[in-house]
């Protein structure tokens, strides 16, 4: 049977892979034909109707409805699996599809004594919450008769959309408009998950290595490098029992101290422990000869020298013959720590494979990952081979412009033996001489990573302040070409000379900026308004630091009193945007913008408002990114999210200027007259209940939008923006104590409303209760960097399950109550 599979957007390469994986191990094949152990099974896949190869939308045929829910429950990247009843591009289609959709099998879901729960998604565009509801209350056509339960339902259906929501940043969309209505099969709820906080995403991965070996109750899997044991956690998780080995005895044995170690951290999740962490080396394995066969799984992360280079047994004078093999004395056994030397990365896979090959059970499966160049002359990559092997997945995780590592999936499928150790071995020479250098030597943290400092006595570098290392992966042209470790005198004399121009165009890419500043203030000195134009530019500059107050404080004087600069200043902050392809200019004019509507004139906000009407899209950034570096793409990204927040702010704040009235049903001409009456403030407690839906949503959303503010990467340590985030902070403080204020009278009024109503209410509740996490967290990193005084923020008071439970209860009780009145 076919079933909408509805994956999470991210690590495409993954998404397949893992399903198939899964669905092997439940039983998806028994019934297919297989040639031994060959695994060549594969699911049919198909695509919604004009979707791109990347959607997250997948139908996927499936044997049994039980198979679906269990690849579902347990997958991590699946997100929903679905029993479509209905899709089409429009409602009116989808009702169609759904009316013509089979009664046996839509029926037995629809029974007096069920109860039930519909769920809105949507992909690729935001939809209002009253959207929302009313596109669900519109699908009364469908003949539901049993309770509604928004708590704990036996039925979930999901109503989703997709939409094309155009180029972003020159990539295709990855979908097109199509509405689905279907019943939930399962989902993996991510809610339950232990794992939560700023490494999640290697948890993530772990447990994707997990389900691509396969791990379950009754199996063992081992890891050779297992570090502080992330991946083992994931598959103890699974219930399979566990083994892991390490060269390092400091990090097996004694980990952070005696309650920080690979063992707390089973013991933190209540998890099996493993049965055994054994300091042994992988180019010479602990096992006694003739023991075959012994793992149902190997799954690791070799050593490939970017974090942490490889180590084997030896050392160095062991290894060149200078000194021969030696005994320890029995009295300094108990805290010897034997020598050790480089591991190169060729050597440490052909050991992985030929251990894995010896110790894995026939089907049994090797997950392990392997780096790869990002470079154009290395993009048909050749990955190491076994006979005894089949590889059935490999998976890209991009982790710099430089280089990414890829998840490699093998299979056994023959028996280990002599003949076959030879024939790896030649395998393994001929794979060592066709592959690229940097793989053998183990230089992959050379070709990453390249130091470049300044030499102090070179007369093209005096002055220079900056001795910081500078790296190649920061870089966006071809000047890191060059290896840092090249030792005659011309590779010394080229290098020198790299130096220099990476310098040079440094101070050139600064030089160009100070220009385009000069050249905009002297087209701004021949403008009619020539002294705001100018004050503008400066307060607008590409230098990276915040705008000179003068400049601001000018513009605010100028505009004070005359509609005709406040107008004017509007349409010259609108060109700035919209011409401007650089972060920092960008940012620097949105926090003018800010001050300009928190401290000007009161037409300021009338003329931005409306200037989206006129087609301007003034606070419009969504497509904005930094088209001069390479490296700008955490601050390109706060500048979209920064700016969708003033927008939602000046929205929120003309919405409450204009009271009841909505200003999209206004014309420019029927609001001349707004800047000069007074606001009318309508004390929250004396609201209408539509008025304060409206006040509510609008908060609501206003708090998305500063959460979705959090700087990532790069930016989280960067002035400007710590600068640009500290004024919408002190904003989200009121934020939430305005929040908090219509939840308390949501909540005094819960008793008299209306079902629906009370509905209306619980969902946002449940909406809020998550905001105050999410919020949370946000304050603690806001305090860990610095941003306002710790005595500022305010204390999240939140919203208990105890509270959202009983008000789900009372939702009952009145609905029960209008059945028995009818």
């Amino acid at each position: 049977m076919w079933y909408l599979c509805v994956f999470y957007h991210r690590l495409l390469d993954y998404r397949k892979p893992e399903f198939e994986s899964l669905a092997d191990l439940f039983g998806a094949f028994n019934n297919q034909p297989s040639n031994s152990h060959s695994h060549s099974h594969s699911l049919e896949w198909k695509l919604p109707e004009h979707h791109h190869p990347d959607s997250p939308f997948h139908f996927v045929n499936l044997p049994s409805e039980d198979i679906a829910r269990k690849i579902a429950n347990r997958s991590i990247l699946v997100k929903g699996l679905y029993e479509i009843w209905g899709e089409g591009s429009s409602y009116e289609e989808l009702k169609e599809a759904i009316n013509s959709y089979p009664d046996d099998r839509k029926l037995p879901y629809l029974t007096p004594d069920s109860t039930f729960r519909i769920i809105f998604d949507s992909f690729g565009k935001v939809v209002p919450f009253k959207d929302q509801t009313d596109r669900i209350q519109a699908m009364d056509y469908i003949p539901f008769q049993g309770r509604v339960n928004l708590k704990c339902p036996e039925h979930k259906f999901w109503l989703i959309e997709t939409d094309d929501y155009g180029s972003a940043n020159g990539l295709p969309p990855v979908v097109d408009k199509r509405i689905f209505f279907g019943r939930e099969i399962g989902g993996a709820d991510r809610k339950l998950r232990n794992y939560l906080g700023p490494t999640a995403m290697d948890a993530e991965v772990a447990f994707l290595m997990a389900n691509q070996a396969q791990a379950m109750p009754g199996k063992l899997v081992y890891d050779p490098f297992v570090g502080t044991g992330s991946i083992l956690v994931a598959a103890a998780h699974f219930g399979a029992m566990t083994m892991g080995a390490d060269i390092d005895i400091r990090v097996v044995r004694d980990g952070r101290g005696p309650d920080c170690n690979v063992w707390s951290n089973f013991k933190q999740y209540g998890l099996q422990m493993p049965i055994s962490l054994l300091r042994a080396d992988n180019n010479l394995p602990p096992w006694r000869p003739g023991l075959k066969e012994m793992f149902d799984a190997i799954i690791c992360d070799p050593p490939y020298g970017v974090r942490a280079g490889g180590r084997k047994s030896g050392g160095r004078k062991l290894l060149k013959g200078v000194v021969g093999p030696y005994t320890v004395p029995e009295e300094k056994r108990t805290g010897h720590i034997p020598s050790t030397a480089a591991y190169s990365l060729a050597e440490c896979v052909h050991d992985l494979l030929d251990l894995a090959a010896k110790m894995l059970v026939m089907g049994g499966r090797l997950v392990y990952f392997y780096p790869v160049l990002r470079d154009s002359d290395t993009l048909d990559v050749e990955f190491p081979k076994h006979p005894c092997f089949k590889l059935i997945a490999s998976c890209e995780q991009i982790l710099s412009y430089r280089y990414s590592r890829v998840l490699l999936t093998m299979v056994k499928i023959a028996p280990y033996s002599d003949e076959i150790k030879e024939a790896a071995r030649l395998q393994h020479l001929d794979f060592k001489e066709n592959h690229v250098k940097w793989l053998e030597e183990g230089n992959l943290h050379a070709a990453v990573f390249s130091p470049d400092f300044p030499s102090s006595d070179d007369p093209d570098t005096k002055g220079v302040k900056d001795t910081k290392k500078k790296y190649r992966g920061k870089y966006r042209d071809g000047w890191h070409l060059i290896s840092h470790n090249q030792t005659t005198m011309q590779g010394k004399r080229v290098e020198k000379n790299v130096k220099i121009l990476t310098l040079k165009l440094s101070r050139f890419s600064k030089a160009i900026a100070a220009v385009k500043d000069q050249t905009s203030i002297r087209f701004a000195q021949r403008a009619a308004l020539s002294e705001l134009d100018v004050a503008i530019v400066k307060a607008t500059s590409h230098n990276e630091s915040p705008a000179d107050d003068c400049y601001i404080q000018e513009i605010l004087s100028l505009t004070a009193t005359s509609p005709l600069y406040v107008s004017s200043c509007v349409s010259t902050i609108s060109r700035r945007l919209n011409k401007t392809r650089n972060w920092i200019v960008a940012l620097k004019t949105l926090m003018l913008v800010r001050r300009l509507l928190q401290e000007g004139n009161k037409r300021y906000a009338r003329e931005m408002f409306f200037a989206t009407r006129r087609g301007t899209r003034l606070l419009n950034m969504s497509d904005f990114r930094d088209a001069f570096k390479s490296n700008t793409w955490d601050y390109a990204a706060f500048v979209r999210t920064y700016s969708l927040f003033l927008d939602e702010e000046l929205d929120y704040k003309m919405q409450g200027r204009r009271g009841s009235r909505s200003s999209f049903a206004l014309d420019e001409k029927d609001d001349e007259d707004d800047t000069e009456r007074e606001d009318v403030v309508v004390p929250v407690h004396e609201m209408e209940n539509d008025q304060l839906f409206v006040r509510t949503n609008h908060l609501i959303q206003l708090l998305d939008r500063f959460l979705a503010c959090r700087p990532t990467g790069e930016a989280r340590h960067n002035r400007m923006v710590m600068v640009a985030l500290y004024s919408i902070l002190l904003q989200s403080f009121q934020i939430y104590h305005d929040i908090k204020e219509v939840m308390g009278v949501w909540i005094d009024r819960f008793d008299d409303l209306s079902v629906p109503h009370s509905v209306k209410v619980y969902t946002m509740a449940n909406r809020v209760a998550k905001q105050y996490d999410e919020l949370d967290m946000f304050y603690d990193w806001c305090k860990s960097v610095g941003i306002a005084r710790t005595s500022e923020y305010p204390e999240i008071e939140k919203i208990s399950q105890q509270k959202l439970e009983a008000m789900d209860e009372l939702i009952k009780q009145k609905a029960d109550g209008s059945k028995q009145e009818s």
